[in-house]
């Protein structure tokens, strides 16, 4: 007994002095599975989630299986508790705004990160605007892409098949291989790689390797491939993706900007060709657009 009233002490000066969350009504106590407690008010619940503010005015949306308990402290409430059964979402915390995901995770500019589209995704992009491409998600695991050139006055257009897997994936690391297979009149040629991406919602790191093929050449002069992105406002992301060359030429380093929604993305960067055989090349902007079914 005496523990319940020195809760509902600590519960009451918290109000008291909180100046964000003065008129909290409804306050809840939720145990979670990895052992940490949460004291706050339940904001609603729906198919977006179960919004919940701690006292500190931060807010956070929980997914039902990581709860394990929930000990109502305002009687009054308790009838939103027969809601949260059906309340499947993804877990963010944010300080004083929500940020979106964004939809296009899947990928840095043009290469892949190790984390897969989700099952039953299937998104329509264009790079450059002239390289359109169509992909699903497959079971949170395959992500299988196609496409085609559509340049004009361009006799060889190229079509291209890039799957990718992601046989492992934890909350914040994945591993990935793919490909990706291009033909046009002239022959075909393609690359297999591997790698991994490291972070959350708001910065992730991803790096791997390459392995260029075609007719004259078989896994010769193999590429690394690093990147990143970090979201610096509730739908910006800053990006860079870096194709390294072991021999030190032909690398290509990029940098720009992601601007998305829940189903729309658009890219803005600028990439450059480190010296080839001592020619140096200026920037070139980088463009695209994805759209999410």
């Amino acid at each position: 007994m005496k523990y319940l009233v020195l809760l509902l002490l600590f519960v009451a000066i918290g109000t008291a002095y909180s100046q964000k969350d003065s008129t909290i009504s409804n306050i809840y106590k939720l145990s979670l599975k990895d052992g940490s407690t949460i004291i706050g008010e339940l904001i609603k619940q729906d198919t977006s989630g179960l919004k919940f503010k701690t006292l500190s005015g931060i807010i956070v949306i929980i997914p039902k299986d990581k709860i394990s308990s929930i000990e109502i402290i305002d009687k009054d409430a308790i009838d939103k508790i027969d809601k949260i059964d059906k309340v499947v979402i993804e877990e963010k915390t944010v300080e004083d705004e929500e940020y979106f995901e964004d939809p296009s995770s899947s990928r840095l500019f043009l290469f892949p990160t190790a984390k897969p589209m989700k099952s039953g995704d299937v998104s329509f992009s264009i790079y450059e605007l002239y390289f359109p491409n169509l992909s699903i998600g497959i079971q949170d695991i395959v992500t299988l892409s196609v496409g085609m050139s559509i340049i004009p006055n361009f006799e060889n257009q190229i079509i291209y098949l890039a799957p990718k897997i992601t046989p492992y994936q934890s909350e914040n690391f994945s591993v990935a291989v793919g490909g990706i297979y291009s033909a046009h009149s002239s022959g075909s040629a393609g690359l297999f790689y591997g790698l991994g991406t490291y972070g959350n919602k708001k910065a992730s790191l991803t790096a791997g390797i390459i392995f260029r093929y075609s007719k004259e050449e078989i896994f010769n002069d193999p590429l690394i491939i690093i990147g990143g992105d970090i979201v610096c406002s509730e739908n910006i992301k800053i990006i860079t993706e870096n194709w390294i060359n072991m021999k030190g030429e032909g690398s290509v380093i990029s940098l720009g900007f992601r601007f998305f929604s829940k189903k729309i993305s658009g890219d803005l960067g600028f990439a450059r060709f480190t010296e080839i055989n001592g020619d140096s090349y200026p920037f070139f902007p980088w463009v695209s657009f994805s759209y999410y079914f």
